[in-house]
């Protein structure tokens, strides 16, 4: 009796089994882990696949037992019965791997199991995107065992094309790659919003966007726009991050030049370029390693771009996991039919033109200046342009800004005017330029030579300058004492006392100067040597030039140098006869020597002498010299250092020698 029923048992879970097969994507779950009698449905299913002898329809069956306990598995999702959901996920697991391994060996056998393979693969996939739903759904404690059963389909789906060729292989291949791809999305979509769920919401509904940020960080809405075309800007940023989204208009820059990386300031050997997807959207992602000043600190800066709207989305986002969770969180949004009529009904208006207001004329180089004008309503930023003349051929835009005012810099080498105009501008478009203002911008002074720490000799050397032409200079001869103290210049005009003749401690001549031409120190030292009385001989000099009609533009000789006379004579002996040499340069003395006294004999009896212009012989300069403080070029009544005081000039009649010296000071017996 027992032996009639057992199959009668068997036939009537074979017909159960069968039945499951319906036209959903899912079979009927029947009895599911939760129930006392699911043993019941496990033993009619390895009964099943017992007496199913053929390979190949084995396969088939272990494939729809797992339909079965995807079904199973849904259902304990609902249920919120964690312990079953797992049971239905490991036996959906047993009975795909065993359809597989099943498909695998008939086909090693021979057998044709391509539509077999085709159907398990299709099938898997449609598994996948019903697991993501339930993904999606579940509590986070279930979140584990849903993600382990995607993998086992995904794997499911990959073993069973292996058996599949030609063409459709292909097909399935991608649609198994594309399925993945949408998969892992939805997954790590999902636990973002999960993680984010407490934090704060920025919303834009003008440029209809929204993006998410931990609490304890700041946004900052509408920040200034800062060149033409640039719409808004939002920062959120923590005290060690920082994340903003700039809103451009598409149509004023072109997609390639605005994802290039900066010119400057970053390693060009990191930068990365790639296509990417946000919320959707085809984008661009650029990332480069920036670089501070001198090398001071390196950071790494993501930039997305992504085009909606007719507008240019750029997201700069730190180097950073809490960034890489915001730039998750940002969408486009859609308005609510209500909101898209509020829109519609604002007034579409340029606004209009902005009035410049008064500047200063003028400003020197390198110094700060201030463009203004009057604001305009309805303006949401301001087209500032610059050109060095005023027809505008060819303008700069230096400000595109909400504020009505821009300060800047300006360094030209030559003094230099600057046009201005400004016009104002919102969505709807820009208003007309505005009157142009002009700023005169001057340039600096720049003392060449001498420079400092030089020796230099008074008669050749030429005071120099660079960068501008001055109308009148005014030439400063900067003197200190041997201690490098600086000494003020005294002059005694009414005979009334020595009276300091300027407010600072230096002499001041003043020439039209031009760079070209320079100055020469000789001639200058002699205005100051006419005009100043020093209570201490100065040691050391520096140079300060200064605008005549501009105060403010002036610079001084880097260093302290020191002045010789000229000729630079030096006395020493050549083949045992003591010999007086000049070094004024550029003159040649090799071959000329000139001695006086009984130390000093003098070699080139052709040389003619001069002294104040006119005509004189080497004996009367001796005799001069030997008179010391008798002679009228010794003014004080005492010549120090047994100097000849005058216009001393020397020619030779080889042509090649021209002294001209202010003193010749000799020091007999060195």
């Amino acid at each position: 009796m027992r032996k009639a029923i057992l199959p009668v048992i068997i036939l009537l879970f074979l017909l159960g089994v069968i039945s499951f097969a319906q036209e959903t994507e899912l079979p009927d779950p029947g009895l599911t882990p939760d129930s006392p009698f699911y043993f019941l449905d496990t033993l009619a299913e390895k009964i099943s696949l017992f007496f199913t002898f053929d390979i190949v329809k084995k396969a088939e069956k272990a494939f729809q037992f797992a339909g079965e306990k995807l079904a199973e598995l849904e259902v304990m999702v609902k249920a919120n019965k964690i312990d079953s959901l797992k049971k239905a996920g490991q036996k959906y697991q047993e009975f795909l791997d065993l359809a597989n391994q099943k498909t695998k060996e008939a086909k090693e056998k021979g057998r044709n199991v391509e539509e077999l393979a085709v159907l398990i693969t299709e099938k898997t996939l449609k598994h996948q995107e019903v697991l993501i739903e339930v993904f999606e759904k579940v509590p986070e404690e279930a979140k584990a065992a849903i993600e382990k059963a995607i993998e086992v389909s995904r794997k499911g789906s990959e073993e069973a094309v292996k058996a599949v060729t030609g063409v459709k292989k292909e097909e399935l291949l991608q649609k198994i790659e594309e399925v993945k791809t949408e998969v892992e999305e939805r997954i790590k979509l999902r636990q973002i919003l999960d993680e984010t769920a407490d934090w704060e919401t920025y919303r834009n509904e003008e440029y209809r966007y929204e993006i998410k940020y931990p609490e304890d960080w700041e946004s900052k809405e509408r920040g200034l726009a800062s060149a033409l075309g640039h719409r808004d800007v939002i920062w959120i940023q923590s005290d060690k991050d920082s994340f903003s989204v700039d809103v451009w208009d598409f149509s004023v820059y072109s997609y390639n030049q605005l994802t290039e990386p900066p010119p400057g300031g970053i390693d060009p050997d990191t930068i990365e370029k790639k296509e990417t997807t946000i919320n959707g959207q085809p984008a661009t992602e650029l990332s480069y390693v920036a670089v501070g000043d001198g090398g001071s600190g390196a950071w790494r800066v993501k930039e997305i771009f992504v085009q909606k709207n007719q507008l240019l989305y750029i997201i700069k986002s730190c180097d950073s996991k809490k960034c890489d969770k915001i730039l998750s969180t940002f969408k486009f949004i859609e308005l609510e039919e209500s909101e898209e009529e509020v829109l519609k009904e604002e007034v579409a208006a340029a606004p209009n033109t902005p009035m410049m207001l008064d500047i200063d004329v003028s400003t020197t180089a390198g110094s700060p200046y201030t463009i203004s004008w009057r604001a305009v309503e309805e303006a949401t930023n301001y087209i500032l342009e610059r050109d060095t003349n005023s027809s505008f051929s060819n303008p700069i835009i230096v400000s595109s800004r909400i504020l009505n005012s821009f300060s800047g810099t300006l360094s030209p080498s030559v003094s230099t005017r600057y046009y201005f105009r400004v016009k104002a501008c919102n969505k709807y478009g820009c208003s007309s330029w505005s009157k142009t203002t002009e700023l005169w911008v001057e340039a600096p002074i720049t003392v060449t030579f001498p420079s400092g720490g030089e020796s230099i000799n008074q008669e050749s050397c030429k005071i120099q300058w660079d960068s501008k032409n001055v109308e009148l200079m005014d030439i400063f001869l900067l003197t200190y004492d041997e201690n490098k103290n600086q000494l003020i210049c005294y002059r005694n005009p009414i005979r009334t006392g020595f009276t300091p003749l300027s407010e600072v401690p230096i002499a001041i001549f003043k020439k039209a100067a031009r760079a070209e031409d320079g100055y020469y120190l000789a001639s200058f030292k002699q205005e100051l040597e006419e005009n100043c009385s020093f209570v201490i001989p100065p040691s050391y000099y520096k140079i300060k030039l200064r605008d005549g009609f501009n105060n403010k533009i002036a610079d001084t000789s880097d260093g302290y140098f020191t002045i010789s006379p000229a000729p630079n004579f030096k006395i020493i002996s050549v083949n045992n006869e003591v010999q007086l040499r000049g070094g004024v340069n550029p003159l040649n003395w090799e071959n000329h020597t000139f001695t006086i006294g009984n130390d000093i004999i003098l070699t080139d009896n052709s040389t003619k002498f001069y002294l104040d212009g006119k005509e004189t012989t080497f004996e009367e300069l001796k005799q001069l010299y030997d008179e010391m403080g008798k002679n009228k070029y010794c003014p004080f009544g005492s010549c120090l250092f047994n100097s000849l005081n005058g216009n001393i000039k020397a020619i030779s009649s080889q042509g090649q020698i021209t002294i001209m010296a202010k003193e010749m000071f000799f020091s007999g017996g060195q």
